[in-house]
């Protein structure tokens, strides 16, 4: 999960209490906010590229 702490469409208390709901559901969300409103920023696009390829990257064929 990640937010904007400065956004001002969402507040970051209620991101914060979805990400405490899904905890308290027996999920483990990884939690990330930053510097920005309602928007996407540098720093979480490379967050969300590492995720997905920390869950999803191919492994290497070897011939």
């Amino acid at each position: 999960m990640a937010h904007g702490r400065e956004d001002p469409v969402v507040p970051l208390s209620l991101a914060q209490a979805a990400r405490a709901t899904l905890a308290a559901r027996g999920h483990a969300p990884e939690w990330h906010d930053y510097p920005m409103p309602h928007s996407v920023c540098a720093e979480e696009v490379t967050a969300i590229s590492r995720w997905l390829a920390a869950r999803y990257a191919s492994p290497i064929l070897t011939a």
